[in-house]
């Protein structure tokens, strides 16, 4: 992504970056800025231009424009032209904290829409990358730009065939053909720098097609001196397993490192499902002789057993046959244990590692001599383990325990995009209660050391991360509240103190039970304590791992789980309507009318002014207004008009 920032003195503005872009442009006239997509635009006001004629010329461009203001009336007419978001100048009296974070927040909304593929591969010594059929470089991790010497500006504005010489060029046009063609396409041919140096490759590049959109998607080996296209890959795809050649050698081991990413890319970028995810990455794993067997579990509390889901290859017997430790112990090696420390485990040979006892029979009869576990997770969140079986002893060995880690992670991306995707379209999700026992939660301390009652009405996060809380308080005046929560580790202040209730706010930083639930598409529908007990309801996609979801929870929190169940989305009378009104709203327009709702904006007299809420947001106090002003011209239009 690149920052494009654009006012009479661009400097001023760029000193109050942080350094997180990949590129950051300056420009002093509004014609000589040329957005891509995925660029973020920064810009002021300039000597003889209107404001709106200036966002409006760049917002036709690039993703998002963050007009920087010293009135409110400028704000205003900004968005009115198209402006995302809009902050007080930091060089005329303005935050720039405030000025930072509204930069970060859209960087990270662009930055969601990028292949997770690519930013799990950024570490990865191979290339990666991915064009459309017309030339136009749509991926690439961050190797590409190391070796190159291109920065991401410069690539994206190049063809595949521009990275090497007008020599080698032809060859390459043609390999691409082939892929459009037959699929597939593999060649060597060396890199040219942009130091005009040249460094040989070995390229694996498959066609890839999702709905109506076709891709060449594919990666890049660097190959040492004195390796060739003959001596790098077998001539034929049928050959005897590359874990059989020369078992050991540096040259072995980066083919199958290689291909490896090569299939499980193509597996992972194809897939619409977890489940067709998951079998197509076993089936990558085992293909072309790469290695022997593969299959991929999840954690199953009710048995503590990490039970398969999917699997390829030969041997699979072994599924069957394997025991599992019945209470868990350090000394072994085994999917639970992968699972349970969330980290890589190698067993280089089956039959003299005494961590493998439990399981040796059972995978030497099945012709198994050496075994990773690699566990698939996202942040905080392990989905399952993903085990590969070997035919010879040390198979592993010469492998880089971070490839594993990538590995992980790039499944981890995949299970948690196709988690969500489901969840958008399912009819029903799995409601799960749990009681939090943790004395460091402030809302189990309220409910075990008063007679009152908090209620959870809202919930939003801020551009910094941090998740916003908004409780009702009955039974509990103000000054004891805050008394109470004097000391809790997680902020809770006041902010309107009614008749009959207390409206609290809580700030939670870092890792939190909103995020937890939001990595696997989920949601927190009701926090109540009273009574000394406090309960939570949360609703999750059926094709969640509910266990694991727990067992997050649980990190976070000390919690008792109480029961899950079914329910349909539309379980409510006014669900249908509900939805069809809310769906007209952008997510952060619906957050801000929501939260304003609830924090009693609407009141009269208003509890909180259009300042506090923006405060209470973390936004400009313009670009409160203009979210409320643009909900509210929605849900009115839904009334009146006729279409």
């Amino acid at each position: 992504m690149t920052v494009h920032v654009l006012a009479d003195e661009p400097a001023l503005l760029r000193n109050c970056l942080p350094l997180r872009a990949r590129e950051v442009e300056t420009a002093t006239e509004p014609d000589s800025v040329r957005p891509d997509h995925g660029d973020v635009v920064v810009c002021r006001s300039l000597a003889g231009e209107p404001t709106t004629a200036v966002v409006r010329r760049l917002a036709t461009d690039a993703d998002a424009v963050v007009f920087v203001y010293e009135t409110a009336e400028e704000a205003t007419a900004a968005f009115d032209a198209g402006a995302v978001a809009t902050v007080p100048d930091p060089a005329d009296g303005g935050s720039t904290e405030q000025f930072v974070a509204a930069v970060e927040r859209l960087r990270r909304r662009v930055d969601e829409v990028v292949s997770p593929v690519a930013a799990a591969l950024d570490d990865h010594p191979d290339l990666f990358f991915a064009f459309s059929p017309g030339g136009e470089m749509l991926e690439w991790n961050d190797t590409l730009s190391a070796v190159t010497g291109y920065s991401d500006a410069e690539i994206a504005e190049m063809a595949p065939g521009e990275f090497f010489g007008p020599a080698v060029t032809p060859e390459i046009e043609a390999a691409i053909g082939q892929a459009f063609v037959d699929g597939r396409t593999d060649t060597t041919a060396p890199i040219q720098t942009a130091d005009g140096e040249t460094v040989p490759f070995e390229f694996t590049a498959r066609l890839v097609e999702r709905a109506d959109t076709q891709a060449i998607v594919g990666n890049g080996r660097r190959l040492t001196r004195g390796q060739t296209a003959d001596t790098t890959r077998p001539t034929d795809v049928e050959s005897p397993a590359v874990e059989a050649e020369a078992p050991g050698s540096p040259a072995n081991t980066q083919i199958m490192v290689s291909r490896l990413f090569s299939a499980v890319i193509d597996a992972v970028v194809t897939a619409e499902t977890r489940e067709t995810a998951e079998r197509a990455v076993c089936e990558a794993v085992t293909r072309e002789g790469l290695f022997r067997f593969a299959w991929i579990g999840g954690y199953d509390t009710d048995v503590d057993r990490v039970e398969p889901r999917a699997w390829a290859g030969d041997g699979q017997a072994y599924l069957d046959e394997r025991p599992e430790p019945t209470a868990r112990t350090e000394s072994q090696k085994t999917a639970l244990s992968v699972v349970s420390s969330d980290e890589p485990v190698v067993v280089s040979d089956i039959a003299s590692d005494d961590a493998a006892s439990i399981w040796r029979a059972a995978a030497m009869e099945n012709g198994h001599r050496a075994a990773v576990g690699v566990p698939i997770k996202r942040e905080e969140t392990t989905y399952g383990c993903l085990s590969i079986y070997a035919a010879r002893p040390g198979a592993f060995d010469d492998i880089d325990p971070a490839v594993f880690d990538t590995l992980g992670a790039l499944l981890g991306y995949a299970v948690r995009a196709t988690e969500v995707r489901r969840s958008l379209v399912a009819d029903t999700a799995v409601e799960i209660q749990f009681e939090i026992v943790d004395p460091d939660a402030f809302v189990a301390q309220a409910a075990k050391q008063t007679d009152g009652r908090l209620d959870l009405i809202d919930a939003v996060e801020r551009p910094d991360g941090a998740i916003v809380q908004l409780f009702t308080v009955r039974g509990i005046p103000a000054d004891v509240l805050r008394a109470l929560t004097a000391e809790s580790p997680v902020p809770v202040e006041v902010i309107a103190d009614r008749e009959s209730e207390v409206l609290a706010r809580a700030t939670i930083d870092g890792d939190s039970m909103t995020h937890a639930l939001a990595d696997v598409g989920g949601e927190i529908t009701s926090i109540t304590a009273e009574n000394g007990s406090c309960r939570v309801s949360a609703r999750v996609p059926e094709t969640a791992e509910i266990q694991a979801v727990i067992a997050r929870l649980d990190d976070i929190f000390d919690i008792e789980p109480l029961s899950k169940r079914t329910v349909s989305h539309e379980s409510l009378p006014d669900a249908s309507f509900k939805n069809g009104v809310t769906d007209r709203l952008t997510d952060r327009q619906l957050e801000v009318i929501r939260m304003a709702y609830n924090a009693g904006f609407f009141e009269w007299p208003r509890e909180l002014s259009g300042d506090e809420m923006a405060e209470l947001l973390d936004v400009s106090a313009p670009t409160f207004h203009q979210h409320r002003r643009a909900a509210l011209a929605t849900l009115l239009g839904v009334v009146f008009d006729d279409t």
